[in-house]
């Protein structure tokens, strides 16, 4: 157990220990931590001796100053010995707390940048990992893991100094055991030593099964408690949907069921920390007389005074407690490992999705950039399924691969029955989905670069605490780039026109979660109002307007055709106008369709490849 945690341990964290910036501050504070692990050992040799020196003095016809002396000297080092340990917790504090820091901000460098916080949850993964936590992984269990290694390595190395001392001492002290038996002499050297190792072996045996199980069981009980909260969190999202379906008391037996399974899990759990800690306390009430039984040999021959029965018992507590070191920190080092586990898994995922999205040769689609003049144009281009393993290429989505155009500065509608790839489609042009190969050719913007290109999704993001304002020029904020006075004159008109109420208008730089105040029909107008004011080359819409009512969505239409007439608009409708009633959309193009094309309104085929 004590070998995989140090390989998991490195493996994680290896890269935050070496010689170069960052890497070598982390360096020099175990560097220290070590030295002063070193510099317990010896101090504690030291406490030995001045303890001797302190009992020596406590007999008959010494003065009270040399007693006073001896104790003075025994206190000093005492407080030395207590200074170490304060310094190199403090050390070990720091040290946790940076490579912990460090570690998250990879993390989620890596998570955000790489788009896996989207794209991750379509790989292929196996049932333990289905219900991975990124949120708790990176605050909770990443903290958790480093301060548990940091305490446990030096708690380890300071064990490990007090042993040395310890055992050093027993050897010096106990002498050979000669007694009879059967007519025989029987001969231990050095045993005082040799009894002590014998008793903390004995005491691993009798805790060892319990090890075995006790990781298992927590791993069980982390799962568990991990569904709990998913679905507790899954019913506070649709809450509102539950309550229109009257669903409480399903989702209450759902919930009492899942807790009696975490009950259940728990309870084992603690059956095996109560015998795990029967075992301890009677190991920590035995050690602390054992060492005096095992002197009395040398005792009753005249070998040892009081003062050596005591630096027995002293030295046999610290050979024993390196012998059992493991069990007793096996709570500890149980946790770190379950959630090393959990780390190194998420790491995989961010692995696969990283590897996935550079080096798929099957799974590949391209987005080029194109000069200004060029149209929006997929050529060959075919979506597909995720795929169900690592060596599958998914299923495609289309009947036959799409090439054709999108006029500049049209406004076309996406049609198709769901599960077409209408919004794969769109994620694909955002470079959100590998899954497919082909091209997508996207031209630049009159600067000649990169255009800008906004996309409407099905339910729209709002930052969270932050303000309205900040919603609508996200992912800008006003602290970096402020909205001036005219601005936001133009963004209230467009409310006022779009039917926000005043009192909404005048909250517009108040800062709270507006995800929660707005309706679903407030929100998708504020994605609109936002693209309004961004005036973006390309705009995207996935049913950006579904929650709309017909005389609202006309005004939405309206304006989005009005201030975004040199903008390229796609979007996904299922409840289009009607073409006798259009006045919006001036092409179609229907997925459903064998061979895919954009077509102006009325249908007339226009540049279909």
């Amino acid at each position: 157990m004590l070998l995989e945690l140090i390989k998991k341990s490195y493996r994680v964290y290896k890269r935050y220990f070496g010689l170069k910036g960052r890497a070598l501050y982390h360096s020099l504070l175990a560097m220290l931590i070590l030295i002063g692990n070193i510099s317990l050992a010896f101090v504690m040799a030291l406490i030995n001796a001045a303890f001797d020196t302190v009992m020596a003095s406590i007999v008959p016809g010494v003065s009270y100053r040399a007693f006073l002396a001896s104790t003075s000297h025994f206190l000093f080092v005492v407080l030395a010995y207590a200074t170490i340990v304060s310094v190199n917790n403090w050390l070990a504090y720091k040290l946790s707390a940076s490579v912990r820091d460090a570690h998250n901000h990879t993390l989620i460098q890596r998570w955000l940048n790489s788009g896996a916080y989207f794209g991750a949850k379509f790989l292929p993964t196996d049932k333990k990992n289905k219900k991975m936590n990124p949120a708790q992984i990176m605050s909770q269990d990443n903290n958790e893991i480093t301060v548990n290694l940091s305490y446990l390595a030096d708690n380890f190395l300071m064990t490990t100094s007090n042993f040395i001392i310890g055992f050093m001492g027993l050897v010096i002290l106990s002498g050979p055991l000669i007694f009879p038996f059967m007519g025989f002499s029987i001969y231990i050297p050095d045993y005082l030593a040799v009894t002590t190792v014998i008793y903390a072996l004995g005491f691993n045996l009798l805790s060892g099964w319990a090890a075995n199980k006790l990781r298992h069981q927590q791993s069980q009980e982390k799962s568990a408690k991990d569904h709990f909260h998913h679905h507790l969190h899954h019913v506070s999202t649709h809450a509102e949907s539950i309550a229109f379906s009257k669903g409480a008391k399903n989702e209450h037996s759902m919930l009492a069921r899942i807790i009696k399974q975490y009950h259940s899990t728990d309870t084992k759990l603690g059956n095996i920390k109560s015998m795990l800690a029967f075992l301890n306390s009677l190991h920590q009430q035995m050690s602390g007389i054992f060492g005096v039984i095992i002197s009395a040999p040398n005792v009753i021959a005249g070998h040892m005074d009081t003062t050596g029965v005591f630096q027995v018992a002293h030295h046999f507590s610290d050979v024993v407690r390196w012998f059992t070191w493991r069990n007793e920190n096996l709570n500890t080092i149980s946790e770190t490992l379950v959630g090393l586990d959990r780390l190194n898994a998420f790491e995989d995922s961010l692995n696969a999705w990283e590897s996935l999205k550079a080096h798929s040769i099957q799974n590949q689609i391209t987005i080029n950039q194109v000069s200004h003049a060029e149209p929006l144009r997929f050529s060959t281009l075919c979506v597909n399924t995720p795929p169900t393993d690592k060596n599958s290429a998914g299923t495609s989505l289309f009947a036959a691969p799409l090439t054709l155009s999108f006029p500049k500065g049209s406004i076309s509608l996406v049609q198709g029955p769901s599960g077409t790839g209408k919004t794969t489609v769109f994620r694909a042009i955002a470079n959100l989905w590998p899954f497919g190969e082909g091209t997508i050719q996207v031209p630049q913007n009159l600067a000649g670069t990169e255009a800008n290109i906004i996309f409407i999704p099905q339910k729209p993001y709002f930052p969270y605490q932050q303000s309205l304002l900040d919603a609508i020029i996200y992912p800008d904020h006003q602290s970096t780039h402020p909205v001036s006075d005219a601005a936001k004159k133009q963004i209230s008109e467009w409310m006022t026109q779009l039917g926000f109420k005043q009192e909404t208008i005048e909250k517009m730089d108040t800062i709270q979660e507006w995800e929660k105040t707005l309706s679903g029909g407030e929100q998708q107008r504020i994605a609109i109002i936002s693209a309004l004011h961004k005036k973006p080359d390309f705009l995207f819409m996935d049913e950006g307007t579904s929650a709309l009512d017909k005389e609202t969505k006309k005004i939405a239409e309206h304006l989005m055709k009005t201030v975004l007439r040199d903008t390229t608009i796609a979007y996904i409708d299922h409840n289009p106008s009607e073409p006798s009633e259009n006045t919006f959309y001036s092409h179609t193009l229907n997925l459903a369709e064998a061979r895919p094309a954009v077509r102006t309104n009325p249908p007339k085929r226009i540049m279909a490849h």
